[in-house]
This record gives C-alpha cells, sequence and structure tokens, in this order.
C-alpha cells in the first residue's frame, strides 16, 4: 500500500491533542511521505468541531487517505469522506504505532504545549507559529530536509521561481496565482529546471526559497 510505503503524498495520520480539563484541543494532521503538519484549534472535542476543522484544514491539499486515532471524536468521518471524496483507515485497537508519525508530531507540540494547556486560549496565528516551526525543522529521517521543504518542493513549477532585488531572497509565485494574474513576470532571473530549492516559509501568493544552483537569464 502507498501510504505504508511513503510514495505519496497525500496520505495522512490524523490524532487529536487534549488541552484543560479534557474540554478543549488540538486537531493534528501529518502527511506520512513529508511529516508536514497541519493543525486546528478546537474549542470542544466533539465530533461535530473535529469533522469541521478536519474538512478545514484538508481541502485543497494531496489527499489520499487518513488514519486517525479510533476515538468517538472522529465518528463523523463518513461526513468528511462526503465532503472531502476521501477513504478513512482506522487501524486496530491498541496499535497506535500503526500511526507512530502523528504519534511523534503528537511529542513534539507538546514541547510548546505542556498538559493541561487550555487550547481555548490559542489564537490561530499562535498556533500556525508553532506549526511552522515545526514543518521547518530539519528532520534526519528526511535527509536532514524540513517537512515544507519535501511537501511544497515537489508541488512547486520551478519556472515560476524568481529572485527580489530588494531582499535578494528567492521566491517561487504558486502556480495558480501565477497563471491567473495575467500581468505577472518574473522581476529577475529565472531559476535553471534542475535547480534544487529549498523552501524557508510559505505565504498566501509566495513561497520563500533558497537555491543551490547557478541561475540563468532570459
Amino acid at each position: 500500500m502507498a501510504a505504508n510505503e511513503r510514495s505519496r503524498f497525500g496520505d495522512w495520520e490524523a490524532d487529536t491533542i487534549v488541552g484543560y480539563n479534557h474540554k478543549s484541543g488540538l486537531l493534528t494532521l501529518v502527511d506520512r511521505k513529508s511529516r508536514f503538519l497541519r493543525a486546528a484549534p478546537l474549542s470542544r472535542l466533539g465530533s461535530k468541531e473535529v469533522k469541521t476543522a478536519m474538512i478545514e484544514a484538508l481541502r485543497g491539499q494531496p489527499l489520499h487517505s487518513i488514519t486517525p486515532d479510533r476515538g468517538r471524536e472522529f465518528q463523523l468521518h463518513g461526513k468528511v469522506t462526503t465532503a472531502l471524496g476521501v477513504k478513512f483507515y482506522f487501524p486496530p485497537p491498541h496499535q497506535p504505532w500503526q500511526r507512530g508519525t502523528n504519534e511523534n508530531t503528537n511529542g513534539l507540540l507538546r514541547e510548546y504545549f505542556p498538559k493541561g494547556y487550555d487550547f481555548s486560549k490559542l489564537s490561530d496565528e499562535d498556533l500556525q507559529k508553532v506549526v511552522d516551526q515545526l514543518n521547518h525543522r530539519p528532520r534526519k529521517c528526511l535527509g536532514y530536509r524540513t517537512p515544507a521543504e519535501v511537501y511544497f518542493s515537489t508541488m512547486l513549477h520551478l519556472d515560476c521561481t524568481f529572485a527580489c532585488p530588494k531582499t535578494r531572497g528567492r521566491w517561487a509565485m504558486k502556480p495558480s496565482v501565477f497563471q491567473t494574474r495575467a500581468g505577472a513576470r518574473p522581476c529577475a532571473p529565472r531559476l535553471s529546471s534542475d535547480c534544487r530549492c529549498h523552501v524557508l516559509k510559505f505565504f498566501d501568493d509566495y513561497v520563500l526559497i533558497r537555491e543551490d544552483a547557478n541561475v540563468r537569464r532570459d
């Protein structure tokens, strides 16, 4: 199975982190291939809240399968399947190692949010800062690349990349944005097709990257 082989993007492991008084929490979703994390705060650990947060977090992402915890909070998985067209796979009871990527990532999140943390007070912006830090932390299992590098470098078209003369950084415009902006043109040398790009930060329309190859001028 491709999910077990980690050969494609879009096979996600899902779980929740319980907060103060077992009321609030976090929904965590981790891509098996890249270890890329998406997370959402939950004011309540109910199945409706988890269903809604999961649909919002995964809409528009590569999506083949979801392997969640067997908790009751995932009992509305059928509605997620209807909304996103994705299959759910529930591992046998008492086998958390079948979601080992998610379990390990939750352990990293606990460095920021210890047991008893009140997630109802956590803003989306503060959560995203933590998620960004983890997605940009090099991993030995990825050859010391970051989850963001692995997740986005394959999805980006490198011929849409260009240099910023002000910051001297190199940026990549998301293909959908590049194609829909009629007047969009790279403002500096483009990267060659064999360039090795490393994603540093992801924004709404652009990705800040580092590149290890020479550039060519049009």
